[in-house]
């Protein structure tokens, strides 16, 4: 199987000494410009070359390679990459990566190397962050595949997904008056029944900004979700439901709302069991112990888990009804799911939450939040959380119960020295919450187990 050059506009198949191409798609999102959106089983459609043939770079030889041609030069900015993902073939997917853009097809600029994570195999799969290309104009990006992940016979990737800005050069970009910064466009990339996967592109003036995702049902009160990336994962959303979202760019203490824009939550089984009432405990820096009720018709379990801030998917199979993850990272926000078998498919429960520790806050000082305190616990109404912290910023915080969903979210914004910030359970019913508190950077967790009694 040979090589090819994809355009934005239409996706050559052609079978090639015995194999065939399948519909691998290029989704450029453009201003303005016909565009084609991931279909449901794209995942398992895989671009493929079996034999390598002479790179469009022609100093690299004989290689695997893939060429895009946005018909024009057009501006990059950041893109998304789905490997490989049929459960029969990841060891095909890309691995170690050359990129190289050009504005004519003859001339290469050499972007850099990047690793390809393996695909998950998973019926939803989120892809990983591509080359950061934000800044630079090509009419044409090539990838050319230095390695796979064990399958030497054919070279594989799924789909990848360029944001393209407008056709006028970067200087040219209209202002938007005194605006420090302006959410692009915002797509929703993968949604199942109880997650969806968002991003954006976005145009900043100023040194740094933050993001706020907003979401709710129906006319209800705006949920909160907080992020430092342009993309994030929103969780133990309710299935078969219809949600509006809008995405807030902060920056210079202002804040700048995308449109509102929806998704629809898919639908679930109401004939497989679910696992429920998921404890994480005995958290560590780079370990948790996981454990749940059992039920007598399963005697095998399934456990995926994840960085809140990541897709790249471990699991893991029991016959116990606990599990000591390890090799986690400290201070991290982690996603967990249970799973049981149910017909040919596995019933995942809705998600957990944690967040790993490291050093005891309380003896580290120097660490953004340290020396905390939760009072009284157990509680019959209020707690208040006290604190010092070495740095004046926005901080989100979380309430979830022993099932692991969101009780409560907020922000709050802490103040150089000490901290002292009341909440109020009264509506809380009797029962063992997590608190956690996360700062913007994302790089410094505090969890506390709080008991609610009324007396």
């Amino acid at each position: 199987m040979k090589n090819w050059t994809l355009t934005t506009h239409r996706v050559s198949t052609h079978p090639v000494s015995g194999y065939l191409i399948l519909g691998m798609l290029l989704v450029a999102n453009l201003l303005s410009a016909q565009c084609e959106d991931a279909d449901a089983n794209i995942w398992l459609d895989t671009w493929a070359s079996c034999q390598p043939s002479l790179s469009p770079k022609a100093e690299y030889g004989n290689t695997h390679w893939i060429q895009y041609d946005f018909g024009s030069v057009r501006n990059l900015s950041k893109t998304w990459v789905w490997n490989t993902n049929d459960p029969n073939q990841l060891q095909r997917g890309f691995q170690q990566v050359k990129v190289d853009y050009s504005v004519d097809g003859q001339v290469w600029t050499y972007w850099g190397e990047m690793v390809f994570p393996m695909g998950t195999g998973e019926a939803v799969y989120g892809g990983f962050s591509g080359p950061d290309m934000v800044g630079l104009q090509a009419r044409y990006v090539l990838l050319t595949a230095l390695s796979n992940h064990g399958d030497e016979s054919c070279y594989g990737l799924a789909e990848i997904k360029f944001n393209l800005l407008s056709n006028q050069s970067l200087d040219s970009i209209p202002s938007r008056g005194d605006e420090c910064a302006f959410i692009e466009g915002v797509y929703v990339e993968a949604v199942t029944e109880s997650e969806a996967y968002l991003s954006w592109d976005y145009e900043l003036a100023g040194d740094e900004a933050f993001f706020v995702v907003e979401y709710r049902t129906g006319e209800g009160e705006w949920m909160e979700a907080e992020t430092d990336e342009a993309e994030i994962l929103l969780i133990n959303l309710a299935p078969d439901t219809d949600y509006e979202f809008r995405v807030a760019i902060i920056c210079d203490d202002e804040t700048f709302y995308s449109e509102v824009e929806n998704f629809t939550t898919g639908e679930q089984d109401p004939d497989c069991f679910r696992v429920d009432g998921i404890m994480v405990t005995e958290i560590t820096g780079n370990s948790a112990l996981v454990s749940w009720p059992g039920a007598g018709d399963f005697d095998l379990y399934f456990i995926r888990y994840t960085k809140a801030d990541e897709l790249n998917i471990e699991d893991d199979e029991t016959e116990e009804t606990s599990m000591l993850i390890e090799e986690l990272e400290p201070y991290t926000d982690y996603i967990l799911q249970i799973g049981v078998i149910c017909g040919e498919e596995i019933a995942w429960s809705a998600s957990v939450y944690f967040s790993t520790t490291g050093v005891n806050a309380t003896d580290d000082p120097d660490s953004p939040i340290a020396n905390y305190k939760v009072f009284p616990n157990p509680t019959n109404a209020n707690i208040v959380l006290e604190f010092n912290t070495l740095e004046q910023e926005p901080l989100t915080y979380y309430f979830s119960n022993t099932m692991g969903s969101t009780i409560l979210q907020g922000q709050y914004r802490s103040q150089i020295g000490t901290n002292r910030h009341t909440f109020d359970l009264s509506n809380f019913p009797d029962g063992v919450y997590i608190l956690a508190m996360t700062t913007r950077d994302g790089r410094q967790r505090m969890t506390e187990r709080v008991v609610k009694i009324t007396r």
